[in-house]
């Protein structure tokens, strides 16, 4: 053999010696358990793996034909090699919200319940929000971290290795309580004795159970799954369950459940119970003649009760509300009518024996309606419904002229045929349906209520509205008119006034033409808020939206007010958002609001500051709340007046009109505007002197770049 064969050789012996264990890498599944998280999975006194996931995974690999790796460490280890991808299955782990958005889950195959664990005579927990100022003792790394941060965010919280650790701690005093697994808990308590402990059940939940794998390893739950399945149904599961969990389980080994302790209080009972009997025996005479004294209390109580259900009878028979009973949908059965059918003229002996039909007394243009609705109603499967409809009465009213349909109608109900006159009477019919195994109906069940009263009140309430807003048309049609009317020489005045600044006029003159001018000006303000007015109450939510930089627009629109209030002695203040921001709105919306509230400011105020503020309280990346806060140091309003205030045409009293005009028009456009926009406006007088002012309103927003904000 030449070296060259020879080294071939060998080169593809060792190729067909690594070829299984490449397999059997490929095929190896890694499994990971908590060391101390007995009876679930844990390491006993002699180093032996063992517990009840342990045994699952052993059954699952078995069926399966796998081969696990079984990693025994601290959870935290554990749980860090799980996400780094160096474990494939954790075979148990608390199934929630949050982590399914990470790992992928089996069925559950338990539920572990939690409860919380505190030093006796401590002050009970019975809240989540008593555990804002609480010392609480939690396993790191378990799921009671995520739960108790979203139940309370402010919750103190000790992290600790194991729970072993944080009920040793707990017993010598560190912390208030220990939120754990109650079957774990209860078993160390008993095992290591912690008679100072006791658990507290206030808050106890529960929590589904399962395997858990990361999302690419998705493939292994559907074996495991079908492996669950199966030994549910063979009952190999069952069996695993009562093995480990037919008693409590510490960290070792079966803690039992009858203990030295436990036979001396049973006995104790026992003697309790002899003590008892004895001291029966003694009293008997005694105990019997009490019997005596309380049966003879029952009978006085019973025929008590007797006389207040005879009371409830003759309410029942006599009432407002009349009851009946049927067995079929078009009410021609009847097996039972209150006697308070008499209310409306009818005898309920006629109408249980089918000598008037009750389709004879429901008025004859509603009982088409009635019945198709009462056979739609059942034919969906409904267990109860209600209808409003009309029925005949007799009256003894003057006679009047029927129409043919209630002619017809007489012939067959001889109690309106014998009635000198007939009334309408509105009743409300609820109607319940009771059904037998079969889902078939058995019987009705329903009531009648005389709902004439509230009918007519509701008619004549609809026909005052449709009265009221015919009014309200004909107020905003009248002011839309005249302020058109009125626009067109308004218009040809300005122009006017202003070709006549270009003559060539005296003195005199000219102070004329500036009061005309003033006047004119004055007038055509009034104009454009009547027209502002009728213009936002029949304005819808305007899609006319643009990207508004803030802080630039407001400056922009109120430097007319800065002169305006130096004219006075006053300084007007511009206190911009201190984030500079784009919002997404109506830029005419913001303009008359702007300009409604500074210039109600100014107009006010005689003296001091006026200030403006932007301020903003984000919402999401992309809602934010809009703030205007405007104040003043002005006359203020009175209190009596605030609720008043934004109505249109108000103002606070004449003398206020006469002294510095407007219509009282402002704050009704303003109030106008902020319900388009969805928003809320608050006024209220300051403590020290003048108004503050505040609008909120919901936009979306953007953060204004740098290149942007520096252009």
């Amino acid at each position: 053999m030449t070296p060259l064969r020879f080294l071939f050789s060998i080169l593809l012996l060792c190729l067909l010696l690594t070829i299984p264990d490449v397999l059997s890498f490929q095929a190896k599944i890694v499994a990971g358990f908590d060391d101390a998280f007995a009876p679930f999975e844990y390491i006993d006194d002699q180093g032996v793996q063992s517990g009840y996931n342990y045994a699952l995974i052993k059954h699952i690999e078995a069926r399966n034909k796998w081969r696990v790796q079984y990693v025994f460490a601290e959870w935290s280890q554990v749980r860090a090699d799980f996400d780094s991808g160096k474990v494939h299955i954790l075979a148990g782990m608390i199934n929630t919200e949050a982590r399914r958005e990470k790992y992928a889950f089996s069925a559950p195959h338990l539920y572990i319940h939690y409860s919380i664990f505190q030093r006796k005579r401590h002050r009970p927990i019975v809240t989540w929000e008593e555990l804002n100022d609480v010392n609480i003792l939690i396993q790191s790394g378990d799921v009671i971290e995520e739960i108790v941060a979203e139940k309370n965010p402010h919750a103190h919280v000790i992290r600790v290795p194991n729970y072993h650790i944080a009920l040793d701690k707990l017993a010598e005093g560190t912390g208030e309580i220990a939120i754990l697994p109650r079957i774990l808990g209860y078993n160390y308590m008993l095992s290591h004795k912690l008679n100072n402990l006791e658990i507290n059940t206030a808050l106890d939940f529960a929590y589904p159970y399962c395997m858990a794998v990361l999302p690419k390893h998705q493939d292994l739950l559907i074996e495991i799954d079908k492996t669950l399945i199966k030994m549910q149904a063979d009952g190999s599961l069952q069996e695993l369950k009562r093995k480990w969990f037919s008693s409590d389980y510490d960290t070792n080994q079966a803690v039992s459940s009858f203990t030295r302790k436990h036979l001396y209080l049973f006995f104790g009972m026992i003697g309790c119970i002899l003590a008892f009997a004895i001291s029966m025996l003694f009293y008997h005479r005694r105990l019997l003649t009490r019997s005596t004294d309380n049966l003879k209390r029952q009978i006085k109580d019973k025929e008590a009760a007797n006389r207040e259900l005879s009371m409830i009878h003759n309410l029942y028979q006599k009432g407002v509300i009349v009851v009946m009973k049927w067995y079929d949908i078009e009410k021609e059965h009847f097996n039972f009518i209150t006697e308070n059918i008499s209310a409306f003229g009818y005898n309920a002996a006629d109408l249980i024996t089918g000598r008037i039909h009750y389709s004879d007394i429901i008025h004859p243009d509603d009982i088409a309606l009635v019945t198709s609705e009462s056979a739609k109603n059942v034919a969906c499967g409904l267990d109860s419904f209600q209808q409003s409809y009309r029925i005949l009465c007799p009256s003894n009213e003057v006679p009047t002229t029927d129409n043919p349909s209630i002619t017809i109608l007489k012939q067959r109900n001889y109690v309106l045929s014998s009635a000198n006159s007939l009334s309408v009477r509105w009743v409300l019919d609820n109607t319940v349906l009771i059904h037998d195994k079969e889902k078939d109906i058995r019987v009705f069940y329903g009531y009648l209520l005389d709902i004439t009263d509230i009918y007519e009140s509701y008619y004549e309430l609809s026909k005052n509205r449709k009265l009221a807003e015919s009014a309200e048309n004909a107020k905003d049609i009248f002011l839309s008119s005249i302020t058109d009317e009125i626009s067109m020489p308004i218009n040809s005045l300005n122009e006017a006034i202003t070709k006549l600044t270009y003559t060539g006029l005296t003195e005199e003159q000219q102070d004329s033409l500036m009061k005309l001018h003033s006047s004119a000006y004055r007038l055509r303000h009034v104009i454009d808020h009547i027209q502002s007015y009728l213009y936002y109450s029949n304005k819808a939510i305007d899609s006319q939206y643009s990207w508004i930089d803030i802080n630039s627009f407001i400056e922009l629109h109120t430097k007319l007010f800065h002169a305006r209030a130096e004219t006075k002695d006053m300084f007007f203040h511009f206190h911009p958002c201190p984030t500079d921001v784009e919002i997404n709105y109506n830029p005419v919306y913001l303009r008359d609001i702007l300009r409604i509230i500074c210039d109600n400011a100014i107009k006010f105020s005689n003296q001091g500051n006026i200030d403006l503020y932007v301020l903003v309280e984000r919402q999401t990346e992309t809602k934010l709340i809009l703030c205007l806060l405007i104040t003043d140091e002005g006359i203020g309003i009175p209190n009596e007046k605030l609720e008043f205030i934004f109505k249109p045409f108000t103002q606070i009293d004449d003398s206020y009109t006469r002294e510095r005009g407007g219509l009282g028009l402002g704050l009704a456009i303003l109030k106008q505007i902020i319900n388009i926009s969805s928003g809320t406006v608050n006024i209220q007088n300051r403590d020290s002197k003048g108004v503050e002012l505040m609008l909120k309103w919901s936009c979306d927003y953007r953060i204004l770049s740098r290149s942007k904000t520096g252009e």
